[in-house]
């Protein structure tokens, strides 16, 4: 099997992940997927070895995390964020246990 076979973004290539990992790993350590990133204008990239992701993850000049909106966040299922429309009263506001 080689990569032109396997379509990552499928719900059913989660069941082979390993195996496609381990095809990514061989013919595309850095995996461009076209309109995948942070924005639809974007490329979203799988890289599967350790020293790519480590020297990109080191390196925040030359790649920079993408910044997300709170709203992004719970648009995506995380939860505990601040609405980004939360008006200036309640973002200065003291807790009742330690800030008096």
């Amino acid at each position: 099997m080689s990569l032109d076979e396997v379509d990552l973004l499928l719900q059913e290539a989660q069941k082979y992940w390993y195996d496609s990992y381990k095809i990514l790993h061989k013919e595309a350590p850095v995996h461009r997927i076209p309109g995948e990133g942070t924005s639809p204008d974007t490329d979203g990239f799988i890289l599967s070895k350790y020293e790519d992701i480590a020297f990109v993850v080191k390196d925040i000049l030359r790649f920079p995390p993408p910044v997300m909106k709170s709203s992004d966040l719970e648009k995506a299922g995380v939860s505990g964020f601040n609405s980004d429309d939360e008006d200036e009263e309640s973002k200065n506001t003291s807790c009742q246990y330690c800030c008096k």
